[in-house]
């Protein structure tokens, strides 16, 4: 007999969508971080005092550097969310081991490091802040399907039934 899926078991396919969303936002942060750097200016004018602006006229060489490096770290932002994405629509929603583990260790270094960055300039704004809702999000939808599988493991539908005849 075939029995229905229930709606949790439902709602647990469905959790990879979840996670595909904030890694979607890694890569789209990156792309603004590439198309508008001075998005990371922000953090420069908390940690120092001083005005983005002011010092890109003042030191027009030092703030060009800066402004490669950000968008530098845009570029490897869309590189770390385009990946992300690839192992959520692939090997986390057909419940692969490797891809649980690629995720908790990626999202926590794609999202980790600009939490650092974030806290070491002083600036936290409601972007910097949905950082850490996207990897509750995902930690949550890992912690999920782990709890699913395990379930699945110990299922009694899924042993092979006792026979008493076999030795252990």
């Amino acid at each position: 007999m075939i029995s229905q899926p229930s709606v949790r078991d439902r709602a647990r396919g469905y959790l990879w969508i979840a996670v595909a969303i904030a890694e979607f936002a890694i890569a789209a942060w990156g792309v603004l971080a590439i198309v508008d750097p001075e998005i990371l200016g922000a953090g420069f004018e908390t940690h120092t005092g001083e005005s983005w602006r002011l010092f890109s006229v003042r030191e027009a060489a030092a703030a060009s550097f800066m402004t490669i490096a950000f968008r530098l770290i845009g570029a490897l932002s869309v590189v770390a969310g385009v990946l992300l994405v690839s192992v959520a629509v692939t090997g986390f929603r057909n419940s692969e081991r490797w891809a649980w583990w690629t995720l908790l260790i990626g999202n926590t270094m794609a999202f980790g490091a600009p939490m650092i960055y974030d806290r070491a300039v002083g600036f936290i704004g409601i972007f910097e802040a949905l950082e850490y809702v996207a990897l509750l999000v995902v930690y949550l939808a890992l912690a999920a399907q782990r709890r699913s599988q395990s379930g699945l493991a110990s299922s009694s539908e899924d042993r092979a039934p006792f026979d008493a005849r076999t030795p252990a």
